[in-house]
């Protein structure tokens, strides 16, 4: 396992996933956490169903419990039924974050696949620049020519915090599943914004950039897919 990160410091990490339906991708979801190359002890998956009406969604979640677990992955599943009205993405991952004691946040949606070394290469740029920093990453769309634009946006993008800065006036400068930051940017930012259809990633980070906060990316290889 990869461990360049402190081990004087709590560099645990909580993977944050929220679900509504989707069924048909979350196993690629969860089997990416598993061949994680960061000592697996340290992370933490924190689901919140968001009131699913597939029912096929719970026992894809429930068939997870015993490998993440062997794998020694603490595993904390929440989530309201689908008679309940949805709080939206924001108050999916406000509900997971508070479920887990993680200091560090790695956001993931359901329908996204992380590369083996996500984790560990977040978790050591994060270690570098300090816990008021909020780290995104590149990303792969499949199929390839998935909304071509918007992925070579985020492509053409540098790693420093003026220029994503400066791009955040035109949209969110970073993508919101590859984004990794501390619990206290979190705290600071009084959680997401809840709601259907409200731009929670976008409040997210510009509330987090009215706090003086900071913005990095790494500009290598994609961290999810």
């Amino acid at each position: 396992m990869v461990n360049d990160v402190p081990d004087s410091e709590d560099m645990s990490a909580a993977i944050i996933i929220p679900v509504r339906n989707g069924a048909d991708y979350l196993p690629a979801c969860l089997e990416s956490v598993l061949k994680q190359d960061y000592e697996l002890h340290r992370i933490t998956v924190s689901i919140y169903d968001d009131g699913s009406t597939d029912p096929e969604v719970q026992n894809v979640i429930k068939d997870f419990k015993q490998l993440m677990e062997a794998a020694g992955i603490e595993y904390c599943t929440n989530g309201h039924p689908s008679t309940v009205a949805p709080r939206g993405v924001g108050g999916a991952r406000n509900e997971a974050i508070q479920a887990c004691q993680s200091a560090y946040l790695i956001f993931l949606d359901a329908d996204d696949v992380m590369m083996t070394d996500r984790v560990s290469r977040q978790m050591k740029t994060l270690a570098e620049a300090g816990p008021n920093t909020i780290v995104g990453g590149n990303f792969d769309r499949i199929p390839a020519d998935a909304t071509p634009r918007y992925r070579d946006y985020h492509k053409r993008l540098g790693s420093s915090h003026l220029e994503l800065f400066n791009h955040s006036f035109r949209d969110a400068p970073i993508a919101m599943p590859t984004i990794a930051c501390s619990r206290d940017v979190w705290l600071n930012v009084n959680g997401f914004e809840e709601g259907v259809g409200v731009p929670e990633d976008l409040h997210f980070i510009y509330s987090h950039l009215r706090r003086g906060g900071e913005l990095a990316k790494e500009c290598g290889e994609p961290v999810i897919r």
